[in-house]
């Protein structure tokens, strides 16, 4: 029975106070929608950028590294490092500068010289005219134009929302400000700004340029002097290609060595008495016999092998040898004559090779010299064009970097939210103007029971 009696007296309760009730949610609804309609309002823009893989992310090695340039970014890397090149301190100031921070955030009215900064002017004055002088303390100093701009910085920093979604390479850049223009022209700005801030942050620096400009004129130099000590060394000792000048030596003296073996052949066989008659000579059957088996090796090599092959040209060189032999013989003083001849020839083919391997040793040097510095100048060149190429696109503003959307001027504020906020004044006006109800009708009856033990007691 009390159960069923306890919601019937809060309905009679609150009945019972029900201009209490209006009054309170009356009042309710009306402070919030006046201060809804009272509060400045708030405006967010967003522009949304997309990052691609560009020449800023490639990591060139070395210049003697044989290695080509690679990616040294993934993909959540490069997002986090260009939000954090967003949201740089020196970007938002130079956002700052450019709109310009009076423009931004105003100064306050006593700033401006307004009608209170009179008002309170004057009564100093009057004051201490009268002797009562309550302002004599030192005014404290007006915040520089570098403490304002690096608090505006702050500010803007704490406002400014930059998302990345790796996944899409797509950055969201959003701000909130009480001028919808003001917030479009902050995002648009910074995002112009960032694009330079991005190619500043990325290019190369100038130092570096001025030393492979150095590096390449001192390697071009260095080329040209090698070139020309090679040139001249090639001149003076008429070298062209020492290997080649080697090989042809050593084929001559291989040809004067089967000559002064001939010619000692010829000294021996003219020194034995049976070559008066050649028929029944024993040395000269053998040479026969030696004959035969050299002309029929010859055809079997000519069967397997070209014609102007090494084996073929020496077996052929001695069939020519045993056949002079086996011929008519030539006087003996003509054989000394010829012998001398060959060993003077070999003599200086003997110094001629040990003079080329001696130059062979300073052509090798210069050249090896030519092709080092040939190298490097050619390396240090391919950087530096990469540089200057990279610096011309820098200038250019050319980037990875394309806005997908610029920041549009808002047209109605996210804050304040005017139907939510009168509908939570019209709740809360509900809740306190029955709270008060049940607490008037508790001290009513506190006081009548408080009147009632009185009267009983008296």
């Amino acid at each position: 029975m009390a159960e069923t009696l306890l919601p019937l007296k809060i309905i009679s309760t609150l009945f019972k106070h029900k201009f209490k009730i209006i009054f309170t949610f009356l009042s309710t609804v009306t402070t919030v929608t006046i201060g809804t309609y009272m509060a400045k309002p708030t405006y967010e823009t967003t522009s949304d950028l997309l990052i691609r893989f560009g020449r800023e992310y490639l990591y060139s090695p070395a210049v003697d590294d044989d290695r080509s340039p690679y990616n040294y970014f993934n993909d959540k890397g490069v997002i986090n490092t260009e939000i954090q090149i967003i949201n740089s301190f020196d970007l938002v100031k130079n956002v700052i500068t450019e709109i310009g921070l009076e423009k931004i955030y105003p100064p306050p009215p006593q700033e401006q010289g307004g009608i209170k900064k009179r008002i309170f002017n004057y009564i100093k004055k009057t004051l201490k005219s009268v002797g009562l002088d309550f302002f004599s303390g030192k005014a404290p100093e007006p915040p520089n134009e570098q403490n304002r701009l690096a608090r505006a910085a702050r500010q803007i920093r704490q406002l400014l929302v930059v998302r990345g979604d790796p996944a899409a390479n797509i950055i969201h850049v959003s701000f909130t400000h009480s001028n919808p223009q003001i917030t479009a022209d902050v995002v648009n700005t910074l995002v112009e700004l960032y694009k330079e801030k991005h190619l500043e942050t990325f290019s190369e620096s100038s130092e570096a340029t001025a030393f492979f400009k150095k590096q390449v004129d001192i390697y071009y130099n260095k080329l040209l002097k090698s070139q020309k000590e090679f040139e001249g060394f090639q001149k003076e000792n008429l070298t062209i290609s020492p290997e080649k000048q080697q090989d042809l030596l050593l084929k001559q003296r291989e040809k004067l060595k089967l000559d002064f073996f001939e010619n000692e052949l010829q000294v021996a066989l003219k020194k034995e008495p049976l070559f008066a008659n050649p028929e029944r000579n024993e040395v000269v059957a053998k040479g026969k016999k030696e004959l035969l088996r050299l002309k029929l090796e010859e055809l079997e090599l000519s069967d397997r092998y070209k014609k102007d092959t090494s084996k073929i040209i020496t077996i052929r060189r001695q069939i020519e040898l045993l056949e002079n032999l086996l011929g008519e013989m030539p006087d003996k003083r003509i054989i000394k004559i010829r012998r001398e001849k060959i060993k003077q020839q070999l003599k200086k083919v003997d110094k001629e090779l040990l003079n080329l391997v001696l130059n062979g040793i300073e052509y090798h040097k210069l050249k090896d010299e030519v092709e080092l510095y040939s190298e490097r100048y050619q390396n240090y060149k391919k950087t530096l064009d990469d540089f200057l190429i990279n610096d011309e696109m820098d200038r250019h503003k050319i980037n990875n970097i394309r806005v997908i959307q610029k920041a549009p001027v808002p047209l109605d504020p996210i804050l304040p939210r005017k139907e939510m906020n009168i509908a939570s004044g019209a709740i809360l006006g509900v809740i306190l103007g029955a709270c008060i109800a049940l607490c008037a009708e508790y001290l009513s009856k506190k006081s009548i029971n408080l009147k009632n033990n009185q009267l009983e007691i008296t």
